[in-house]
């Protein structure tokens, strides 16, 4: 990571130089196009969301050296820029399914911003392991908050007691910008409020991978309070960096011709999985939610390539044929 190391990332956390650690990830993940920015909020989780382009990450004011070893591996490993996306992608998801979408469309109404970064933050509470929004049960939260926004703000409910309820913020609401952003969604939920319901994106508009296909992940169906979908656009499994380093190390270990034939088709079969995710990127089809940026994956595709082509380019010699043992001279023998 251009030198910078897990440690370095941990001190300036907790010494809240966040403003370096902004610099620092433009240098260590140049390709990235987003830019990372780390606030104060007054809750007790480590939270993530995305908004134009910005991975914004709400960090609490006395974070837990469990909560900064988690921050500063997101950041040094890189998965913080994937894991935002995913969380973007299941606000969006949300909004698709709970809000009259067909309706907004044909009264020329747009999607609510404000609330968009509210579920996001809500979905994007980072674990101990420094990762959003990869479980079920942050969705699940997520449309539950969604609904509850929708159906019961101005019936005994305003926005901060939802969001509080959820965020589980108790002596305030997580920054003074978003404080501001809860007035405009009041009325980006009265826009929607009248609009003929049964015109949201119904579960029939999408369609899903079987549960036993390879590329997904299988997921249990169960039935929540909130009448939360059971089925939603499938979530496929993330390509881990260490598939580089682990084909690395066994064409280092080739021995013989059928070492070759198996890790060439090992290489050959990741990059087609990585093929599909950037087609279905560049098709933006919605069938799939795909857990990497186009940039992750782009570079993953040139360096699998690298490594097919040199694998096939090994010469490798059975030692055990006896057309490669050699007849020293009996002086030579030792």
């Amino acid at each position: 990571m251009n030198g910078f190391g897990i440690e370095l990332i941990k001190m300036m956390i907790s010494q809240k130089k966040y403003s370096s650690i902004t610099d620092c990830t433009k240098i260590m993940y140049p390709d990235k196009n987003a830019n990372l920015v780390i606030q104060e909020h007054v809750g007790d989780d480590i939270r993530v969301y995305k908004e134009s382009g910005t991975i914004n990450i709400l960090c609490p004011e006395k974070m837990t050296v469990v909560q900064e070893g988690a921050l500063a591996k997101a950041i040094e490993n890189g998965t913080i820029f994937d894991d935002a996306d995913t969380v973007d992608n299941g606000a969006k998801y949300i909004e698709l399914t709970t809000l009259p979408y067909k309706g907004m469309c044909d009264k020329g109404i747009d999607m609510p911003e404000k609330l968009h970064k509210m579920t996001s933050i809500v979905i994007g509470k980072m674990d101990d392991d420094g990762r959003c929004g990869q479980c079920d049960i942050d969705l699940d939260t997520g449309n539950k908050f969604y609904k509850d926004m929708i159906n019961h703000v101005d019936n005994n409910m305003s926005v901060a007691d939802v969001v509080t309820h959820y965020v589980g913020n108790k002596d305030g609401f997580l920054n003074n910008d978003l404080r501001r952003d809860m007035r405009s969604v009041r009325d980006e939920i009265e826009r929607v409020q009248g609009i003929d319901h049964e015109a949201t994106v119904s579960d029939d508009d999408w369609e899903y991978m079987s549960m036993d296909d390879p590329v997904g992940e299988s997921t249990n169906p169960t039935d929540f309070q909130e009448g939360f979908l059971s089925r939603r656009p499938k979530k496929l499994k993330p390509i881990p960096r260490d598939v580089i380093a682990y084909i690395t190390v066994e064409m280092n270990a080739i021995k013989d011709s059928n070492d070759q034939a198996m890790l060439a088709g090992y290489t050959c079969s990741k990059l087609e999985l990585v093929d599909f995710y950037i087609t279905v990127i560049d098709t933006q089809d919605s069938r799939y939610i795909v857990p990497h940026t186009r940039d992750y994956l782009v570079r993953m595709q040139t360096e699998l390539n690298d490594l097919l082509t040199k694998i096939l380019k090994i010469k490798p010699i059975n030692r055990n044929d006896r057309v490669w043992k050699v007849n020293l001279p009996e002086e030579w023998r030792g």
